[in-house]
């Protein structure tokens, strides 16, 4: 290793060989592996244990520069790419070979000329695989998972067209999708010849709201403010289709109702629309359970005190 400082004027003739020698020797092997003393600053060197080029800035040695810059590089073999890629100011393809952890799973990359890479092209058949996480796009033929959340967009053709069901048994043939939202069923189904087994029906508590919405729910809890008060019951199902609420009344009798026109069924069979006469006295502290049902979208609502 050498002494940058010699040689000096009291060098003798033997030291001053030597010591111009060592010099030589540190610049020869880019100072790799020698331990000099009183080193220039900005002396360059290779550093073959993290592959970088450093400079001397008169205390440690340090990266020569923040960003290298090269003309053209080429990659020849396995790389890896730690950190932020950017690809720039590209007039040929970036990648244009394959990706893919092994032989068997590798994918043809289209030519990419910007600085943004998409390793899927616009238009990519997939065939039998499993994908989790990312954005996904092209057109998926055969079998396949998608685990977490599915968004379909920018559709101009039905996105899904086909059948869904575990087996080709239990398939079901879905309408044309074109839009970013895949309604697996459509909002009028008709079930023929099916069972249901357990099954519960929506509670909603409406609180003191007046407006009873029949798609929060078939069984419904109303708390009515004291003193007048209007009821009014919305989107029944349409007509043709068998509409029951079941509202849990809490104080009905502290209030003055104002109720929808109602057929009340009286105990002897009889109908009234005048609740007055329905000869039924709700509870001003207490709860009463009001059916009422429908079967052509409200236009008819039939009801009956529950006692």
């Amino acid at each position: 290793m050498a002494n940058w400082s010699n040689p000096i004027l009291t060098s003798t003739y033997t030291n001053f060989v030597t010591e111009v020698k060592d010099r030589d020797t540190d610049v020869a092997v880019w100072f790799e592996g020698v331990t000099p003393t009183n080193t220039p600053t900005n002396a360059k060197r290779l550093n073959t244990t993290n592959g970088r080029f450093e400079k001397w800035n008169g205390t440690a040695w340090v990266d020569a520069v923040a960003t290298f810059a090269f003309p053209a590089l080429s990659v020849a073999g396995a790389s890896t790419f730690s950190g932020a890629a950017t690809f720039s100011n590209a007039t040929s393809p970036i990648i244009s070979a394959k990706i893919g952890p092994a032989a068997g799973q590798q994918h043809t990359v289209p030519a990419v000329t910007s600085d943004t890479l998409a390793l899927l092209a616009a238009t990519q058949t997939f065939t039998n695989k499993t994908y989790s996480g990312g954005a996904k796009s092209g057109t998926f033929s055969g079998n396949h998972t998608l685990s977490g959340q599915a968004s379909f967009t920018n559709a101009t053709a039905p996105i899904i067209s086909a059948k869904l069901g575990p087996s080709s048994t239990q398939q079901h043939t879905l309408p044309a999708v074109t839009s970013d939202t895949v309604a697996l069923l459509a909002a009028p189904q008709t079930l023929i010849e099916k069972s249901f087994k357990d099954t519960s029906w929506v509670w909603f508590n409406s609180t003191t709201n007046n407006a009873l919405d029949f798609t929060n729910g078939s069984y419904q809890r109303w708390t009515p403010n004291t003193g007048a008060q209007t009821l009014s019951i919305t989107n029944w199902p349409a007509s043709g289709n068998l509409g029951e609420l079941l509202i849990e009344g809490v104080n009905l009798g502290a209030a003055t109702i104002t109720w929808p026109t109602i057929y009340w069924v009286k105990s002897d069979g009889s109908v009234v629309t005048n609740f007055a006469n329905n000869g039924v006295t709700l509870r001003t502290s207490g709860t009463d359970f009001v059916m009422l049902w429908t079967r052509d979208a409200g236009a008819f609502i039939y009801g009956k005190i529950i006692r």
